[in-house]
């Protein structure tokens, strides 16, 4: 793939709800996460995501830390809130790679910065972006990179000009506003443990092990409880083979004054009810079996046009929607709500280009 595509794949559609502008100034940033979805049905990715907001740590003004938990069913990965779950704000990561770096920022979007060049034949796109003082470029974002191995400086330019955020041994440690305001992340064993601001400690962790047990926002207590559970991963090869795996997953948040929030999870492993009170969200998820997905596989290999049954870990329906998918892409699908109406998205995560067909009839 070339760098044209690469970067535009990784910085392009995840960018237009994350990490946008907001507040009362240019220079505002929102750290808040916000994926492309419809209902719960990632645009991005064949899966599903469910966002759960903590709360804000009470930084000065243009530092407001917002504190989510974001589930996705596309990924196995385990985090400092077990298997598939992830805070963006608490797990920012600056990795490097052979020809620059791959940034995951606090709110959750992506995006790889290279080497500058003196290509005379790059276009000027390219050129434009690589303008600025530092050594590494991102075509489609207003940020520029600075450092080696784990350590990073990400400036910002343009309409975000005097935001920095600097990562030693890949992991956030500082976030410098355009006022000169900054918070600061401690690290215990590579784990976050404190974010303070001048010295006072607005978000506070304590772990059990390797996850979170207790998260403080503003001295506020927020309990997490884990359970040991099946996870079903399929193959990605055609020579590949199913794995059941025992993975900790989280099944419980109590927090001060509010009614505890429960989490349940199907045979594979799919995150499949949500309970808080008398509010219940049960979640029907499409299962793969292994010869399906080898089939697939086996399909793709072949360059035949695969026939796909189902897609493992995509939404069928919830409390609020039923989903049907146009493909087996991710993407397009049609949402139909509990009275019946139907809602249409299109979304090509190459090109940006997002097409919706309202509940009111209305096309954008």
């Amino acid at each position: 793939m070339n760098l044209t595509r690469r970067a535009r794949c990784w910085a392009i559609g995840l960018t237009m709800a994350a990490g946008s502008l907001m507040g009362y100034g240019a220079e505002q940033l929102n750290f808040r996460s916000s994926p492309m979805t419809a209902g719960k049905a990632s645009l991005s990715e064949n899966g599903y995501i469910v966002s759960r907001e903590l709360g804000g740590a009470n930084f000065s003004p243009e530092l407001r830390y917002p504190v989510q938990l974001i589930y996705r069913s596309d990924s196995a990965d385990a985090g400092l809130f077990g298997t598939s779950w992830r805070s963006p704000q608490l797990e920012s990561s600056a990795i490097p790679e052979k020809d620059g770096v791959l940034w995951t920022t606090p709110w959750g979007e992506k995006i790889r910065f290279f080497a500058k060049t003196k290509d005379k034949d790059a276009l000027d796109l390219y050129k434009d972006a690589m303008k600025g003082p530092k050594p590494y470029f991102s075509p489609y974002s207003e940020w520029e990179a600075d450092g080696k191995e784990g350590n990073w400086i990400f400036y910002g330019k343009r309409t975000l000009d005097g935001w920095k955020l600097a990562y030693r041994d890949a992991k956030l440690i500082a976030i410098t506003a355009p006022s000169g305001r900054k918070i600061e992340f401690g690290y215990y064993d590579g784990r976050p443990t404190a974010v303070t601001q001048d010295g006072k400690a607005f978000l506070e962790l304590s772990y059990d092990g390797n996850l979170v047990k207790e998260l403080k926002i503003n001295g506020v207590a927020h309990q997490l409880a884990y359970a040991s559970g099946k996870l079903l991963v399929l193959p990605e090869t055609v020579n590949g083979k199913a794995a059941e795996l025992m993975r900790a997953r989280l099944t419980a948040i109590a927090s001060t004054g509010t009614a505890p929030v429960q989490f349940g999870y199907d045979k594979d492993g799919y995150l499949a009810v949500v309970k808080q009170d008398k509010f219940v969200d049960k979640i029907a998820v499409e299962h793969e079996t292994e010869a399906q997905r080898l089939n697939y596989l086996k399909a793709v290999a072949e360059k035949q046009k695969p026939q796909r049954v189902a897609v493992a870990g995509r939404i069928k329906a919830d409390r609020f929607f039923n989903y049907r998918y146009l493909s087996d892409k991710p993407g397009q699908l049609v949402l139909t709500d509990r009275v019946k109406r139907e809602a249409k998205f299109d979304y090509n995560a190459e090109t940006g280009i997002f097409k919706t067909t309202g509940f009111n009839g209305l096309t954008q």
